[in-house]
């Protein structure tokens, strides 16, 4: 008691709030380039909605946080697109249109891929497939329609 009133007790609240350490902590970065989505978020939260008219694959990392990825607006090119995710502490989310083939390959522990869509289509005629590979450790990676 007698060490912290010494210390603190005659410094203004103002003071303790504009000097935290972790004022600036959380780190969030989106690029989107011809079709390629890399997103890249720490200690933060991240929705994103995909207007390009096709979305031809990219980068997902997610560390203490949370990233929602809507991919109900585009459209997949001919053959197979490649969305790579690495998910430590944290939750991703990818909603698909609910007639894409999609196919979740991906390496966990203590967390999981999941594949939560009421109707998983896999329709063999059609040409084009999104591919979710990657890493989820301590986390969760799910799929929605």
């Amino acid at each position: 008691y007698f060490m912290l009133t010494k210390n603190f007790a005659k410094r203004p609240w103002s003071d303790w709030k504009t000097h935290t350490k972790f004022e600036n902590f959380n780190n969030t970065t989106m690029n989107n380039e011809e079709g390629f989505l890399h997103v890249s978020t720490s200690f933060d939260s991240r929705k994103n909605i995909v207007m390009d008219p096709i979305f031809k694959g990219g980068n997902i990392e997610c560390s203490f946080g949370e990233v929602v990825l809507d991919l109900r607006k585009t459209t997949l090119p001919e053959g197979k697109s490649l969305l790579n995710i690495n998910c430590l502490f944290g939750s991703i989310v990818v909603i698909v249109p609910s007639d894409w083939n999609v196919q979740l390959l991906g390496d966990s522990a203590f967390g999981g891929f999941t594949d939560s869509r009421y109707s998983p289509s896999h329709n063999p005629n059609s040409g084009s497939s999104l591919v979710i590979q990657g890493k989820c450790l301590f986390g969760e990676v799910k799929l929605r329609d």
